[in-house]
């Protein structure tokens, strides 16, 4: 079991509680959350401080609702969405934190970047983390609002060029 996270806090829905729920009992979606409850707190720790999850576990109807993406790893209680309370600067932090962590990632993407004129990124409204089948991506991304660009690591900053 987690020590930081509860299988609830990864299967609730703000804007559509009713299609929420969690997956059913020895199902894979119930081991995969369970293994990306793991994950989390692996990042938590590397983080320093709590992580706070607004999307994990989306069953279909929710996926549908919310506009999820037809592949979405949420679909299969293998990503979370996840953000730091002290703003969308600490989520740069976290971020870091994810890749500094030594999880396994399939997915790990910057949402709704913002970056400086030195193209920095500076902030990002949540980290979008998933992992599954252990396809480790080389290329973490920065999401516009539009599409998804590759986001460069270097001298230990994030970079968009």
């Amino acid at each position: 079991m987690s020590k930081y996270f509860k299988i609830s806090e990864l299967c609730k829905s703000a804007s559509h509680p009713a299609l929420a729920k969690q997956p059913e009992k020895g199902s894979k979606e119930e081991s995969n959350l369970l293994a990306l409850m793991v994950q989390l707190d692996a990042i938590r720790e590397k983080f320093g401080k709590p992580v706070y999850v607004s999307s994990g576990y989306r069953p279909e109807a929710l996926n549908n609702a919310v506009g999820g993406a037809k592949n979405s790893l949420h679909k299969q209680a293998a990503a979370a969405d996840i953000y730091s309370k002290d703003g969308y600067a600490d989520n740069v932090n976290l971020l870091k934190a994810v890749m500094e962590s030594g999880v396994v990632i399939d997915e790990l993407i910057a949402e709704y970047a913002k970056f400086d004129k030195d193209g920095n990124l500076i902030s990002c409204q949540w980290v979008h983390y998933g992992f599954l089948n252990g396809k480790i991506q080389k290329q973490p991304m920065w999401f516009d609002g539009v599409k998804y660009h590759p986001l460069k690591v270097k001298n230990n900053w994030l970079f968009c060029k």
